[in-house]
Order: C-alpha cells, then structure tokens, then sequence
C-alpha cells in the first residue's frame, strides 16, 4: 500500500480513460431538466453540460474513490471515509460538443490537512483531470476535492 501523502508527493497519476461525448445523452440531459436551451437541443453539434465531465470517470474511467483496479486502489485510505467536499471545472476554451472524443488523465494535485474543534483533523485530497481533444490540446481541467474527517476527542455525538 501506498501512503497517500507519498501518492501525492509523487503526483501519482492513474491510466487514460476516454470520453466520449454523445449527443442522445445531452438531449437526455436536457429533457431531464425541462430546457429549452438551443446549445443543448441544437441538431448539429449540441454543447455538453458541465456535468458530462464531472461524472465521466464514475462512467467510462476511474477516480479515488472508485479506482478500478488503476494504481490509485494501491493508495492506503479508507475510501468508506471520504466525503465529496467539491468541483471545479475549467474550460480552455469552448465546452466539448457531441461527437467529441476526449482523453482524460487524473492525478492527486495535493493533500493537506486542517484542524476543526467540531471534525477534528480533516485531510482534504484534491485530484486533477485533464481532458485533450484528439489533437492533444487540452479543452478542460477538473478539479475534485475530497475530505476525511476523524472525530475530535471530547466531541459530543
């Protein structure tokens, strides 16, 4: 096993997953939510939510809280603990529309712990994605943050 502060140190980075973004899946997307928005019901190329790539290594990839079977099932944490603290996503420039085939890389960017009076010692876990077109040029940056919280001693449950 893998400590996860040496993971991160090492910038440990998983396999390539591909994305691929498709456009019956954006129409369900959008029907999903009652819109009318003409980027994603547009019959040419229709614009990918934010989404689409939030969940996508859930889907077609992994993360570390679902390795599958990548080197990150090598890092020594308890996976039962983590908590979804947030998500960033970054465009370079237009969003990916369907018909896109992106490739995408995670790696832990950084770790960093906090001291709470009420959680105790909270280790927070921030992993990068970058998502490439088929030209290599990156089109996005996700970023995913995590946190494990201990119980504070002397804390009232």
């Amino acid at each position: 096993m893998l400590k996860l502060e040496e993971a991160a140190s090492a910038k440990l980075q998983g396999p390539e997953f591909t994305v691929r973004i498709e456009h019956g899946k954006i129409r369900e997307f959008a029907t999903s939510i009652a819109s009318t928005h003409q980027a994603y019901l547009r019959s040419d190329r229709p614009v990918a939510p934010v989404y689409f790539l939030i969940t996508a290594g859930f889907f077609w990839g992994y993360t570390l809280e679902n390795p599958v079977q990548t080197v990150f099932s090598d890092v020594d944490i308890d996976r039962r603990l983590l908590l979804h603290a947030g998500e960033e996503i970054e465009f370079e420039g237009p969003p990916p529309s369907a018909g896109d085939v992106l490739t995408a890389k995670t790696h832990i960017a950084d770790v960093y712990t906090r001291d709470s009076a009420r959680s105790g010692t909270m280790t927070f876990i921030v992993t990068e994605t970058a998502y490439r077109n088929a030209d290599g040029g990156l089109v996005a940056r996700q970023r995913t943050t995590l946190v494990r919280t201990t119980e504070a001693s002397g804390h009232d449950s």
